[in-house]
């Protein structure tokens, strides 16, 4: 259901079944929506030897992953989906959002326009949340999101303004990766892959519109260095059969303050990470390979994965 056209709402529900008051236009290069009617074949006996097939209905349950590019202001609706509502400090117009995976995230809709109707989604869950910054280009998001039923509404929306905060967003030239905390500017390519593995529930039968349970929350990351003998570099590490203590990679707007202080930030942080697998070339060292992982635990953090994002907005709470 592809368009040209390609408006999305999201919002943060405050309460089950209810749409937000307050939805954001998301800038999405791309949203693809795939509705699972929950048909299966079963045998049916007509008795005769032939078997027949009919097809049956079980549950619905829709599909919808959004992508675009990383914007300070606004990515914050779609990290809080994924890893729920942050710990928010500062003063007015200078604010520090610090999420952490936790057990309940808050539900999230979303209002979409598919080049000839408008359709409205509600009560979703993230099940999967991708950050990826490719080599030398813009760094973007991608996020999987689940929902029951979904409505065609007769009617547009109330429209809502895109806004975008006068910051220089996310970017190449203002990334950078950190090894235990030291800077590591060997980085071509970093991604992060944070899964929740949502199930869906259903209740008295499988006819019903589902709900989704949490389930066990994973991450996967993969970094590609430049090549680097150093004892420092991240394949030495893997070469010694060692992880680091933490991977950062983190965007900053160094050319403009938000209040009198801080600038426009994300910082993502995977907290003991272990290496699963860096191969490397032993006649071309020059060859530059992912090195990936998976994400450990921190009980400092009482998280694996730990993302402050720093702008001007106020509160990330449902309304």
């Amino acid at each position: 259901m592809g368009s040209s056209d390609r408006a999305i709402y999201v919002g943060l529900q405050a309460t089950a079944g209810t749409m937000p008051t307050t939805m954001t236009n998301i800038f999405a290069t791309t949203r693809n929506w795939k509705p699972d009617y929950g048909r299966v074949a079963s045998t049916k006996i007509t008795g005769t030897p032939v078997g027949q097939f009919e097809s049956r209905q079980t549950g619905t349950m829709q599909t919808l992953t959004i992508t675009g590019e990383l914007y300070y202001d606004w990515v914050g609706i779609l990290i809080a989906a994924a890893y729920g509502l942050p710990t928010t400090t500062g003063v007015t117009g200078d604010k520090v959002h610090v999420f952490k995976e936790v057990g309940t995230c808050p539900l999230i809709a979303a209002q979409m326009w598919d080049g000839d109707n408008w359709w409205q989604f509600m009560d979703g869950k993230v099940n999967d949340f991708k950050i990826n910054q490719p080599n030398k280009a813009t760094p973007t998001f991608s996020e999987d999101i689940f929902f029951g039923a979904v409505t065609l509404l007769g009617t547009a929306p109330t429209p809502v303004a895109a806004s975008i905060a006068a910051y220089k967003h996310p970017q190449w030239p203002q990334f950078i990766t950190r090894l235990s905390g030291t800077d590591y500017l060997l980085t071509k390519v970093w991604d992060l892959n944070t899964k929740r593995n949502i199930e869906s529930t259903y209740t008295g039968n499988r006819l019903a519109t589902p709900t989704f349970d949490e389930g066990r929350v994973t991450h996967d990351w993969s970094l590609t260095p430049r090549y680097a003998a150093d004892a420092a570099s991240l394949f030495a590490q893997y070469r010694a059969g060692t992880n680091p203590t933490s991977i950062e990679a983190e965007w900053t707007d160094l050319t403009t303050l938000i209040g009198t202080t801080d600038h426009p930030t994300l910082n993502v942080k995977i907290a003991n990470p272990q290496i699963m697998t860096g191969d490397q070339a032993d006649d071309k060292p020059s060859k530059e390979t992912p090195i990936k992982g998976i994400g450990g635990y921190s009980t400092t953090d009482a998280a694996g994965v730990v993302i402050t994002l720093t702008n001007g907005t106020a509160s990330y709470v449902g309304s």
